[in-house]
């Protein structure tokens, strides 16, 4: 196909086989023929938020930032492809334009379905695409607590991801018992997606299981936090990079040691995603911390 055909855009992809339900998708944005990119080019996989459970907040959130992204030279000539993913979501039947309905099994899940999800769609990927650990898992808000959860496990999945390069966080919530300390007012939203028992929260949570059995180190172990953030404060992503910078990794395979890296954006909790500006120069630095490893 002509390069000016570029870039493409394959929404809407099923990515759990013949199980897939209308959240089991992807979109995938190629910025030019995949046989073109660089060698070892860099995948963006980004995970949204929504408190496990808002519809209106979904794989579409991404669309502002990868539009930012494909016109900054410096990200598009060490990126192959970006891709963002829906998962299931726990119930919400307040919402205001779209309440769930008991009957609708995709919106009345609980921890681990959400993490499970995302697992799947990015093994979905590696086996299309064969990118290996070739990758960056992003996520914003609940999405940063899915994509450092990616690194605490395969959660029941039969085959286990090949881990990714690195793992950016944004704005995310990394200790469940701590958000709580300080937003007791949450309390019914996580108990909605996790349930009432309270080892639960402490097993999902990625700052109080870094280094446990089953967590796998990428190279980088990114966080961004914005001062400005009043729905998720900026005591998260401290107690995340505590948690990282008390377990220091091995050095892997490749004498490679791991990068633990916080950045400081600007801007309310969904204004990192509706402008797209600051999930951009985020996902720029994680670019180009890690592509001068591959």
């Amino acid at each position: 196909m002509a390069s000016e055909n570029y870039p493409q855009y394959l929404n809407d992809i099923p990515y759990a086989g013949p199980t897939s339900n209308y959240l089991n998708k992807i979109d995938i944005c190629l910025p030019r023929p995949l046989s073109t990119s660089r060698p070892n080019g860099l995948w963006i996989i980004f995970v949204h938020g929504g408190d496990w459970r808002d519809p209106s907040i979904d794989r579409k959130t991404f669309h502002k930032t990868q539009e930012l992204l494909l016109n900054n030279p410096t990200v598009l000539s060490k990126t192959a492809a970006f891709a963002s993913l829906d998962y299931r979501l726990s119930p919400y039947p307040s919402h205001d334009s779209n309440p769930s309905s008991l009957s609708d099994p995709v919106r009345n899940v609980q921890h681990p379905t959400h993490i499970q999800d995302v697992l799947a769609a990015v093994q979905h990927l590696q086996k299309e695409y064969n990118f290996q650990d070739g990758y960056i898992l992003v996520g914003h808000s609940t999405g940063g607590s899915l994509v450092y959860q990616a690194a605490m496990g395969n959660w029941g999945l039969p085959h286990s991801v090949i881990p990714p390069l690195a793992i950016l966080g944004v704005s995310g919530i990394y200790d469940i018992p701590l958000f709580l300390t300080d937003h007791p007012d949450q309390e019914s939203v996580i108990k909605n997606a996790f349930g009432s028992d309270t080892s639960v929260w402490e097993s999902a949570s990625p700052a109080l299981n870094v280094g446990a059995k089953g967590w796998r180190d990428p190279q980088l172990t990114m966080l961004a936090q914005s001062k400005d953030d009043t729905e998720v404060d900026e005591g998260q992503g401290q107690a995340m990079l505590q948690a990282l910078e008390d377990h220091p990794a091995d050095c892997g395979e490749g004498g490679w040691q791991r990068k633990d890296h916080l950045m400081i954006l600007r801007g309310q909790h969904n204004e990192l995603w509706e402008k797209g500006t600051e999930l951009a120069r985020a996902i720029e630095e994680a670019v180009g911390i890690v592509s001068g490893w591959v």
